[in-house]
């Protein structure tokens, strides 16, 4: 018993790791009107990027 939910608790650790969920963070995310209203060109954004 004890065993079959460590395996369960593991399938569901890979499962979390495999998804999208920590990359997708709203914080993080810049839309196009942001772009737009700091005045910046898609070059200097890339550039700020690297």
């Amino acid at each position: 018993k004890r065993r079959e939910e460590m395996e369960r608790l593991e399938r569901e650790k890979q499962a979390e790791i495999r998804s999208y969920k920590g990359l997708m963070v709203s914080e993080k995310m810049t839309s196009n009107k942001q772009i737009a209203a700091a005045n910046k060109s898609l070059q200097e954004l890339e550039e700020d990027f690297m």
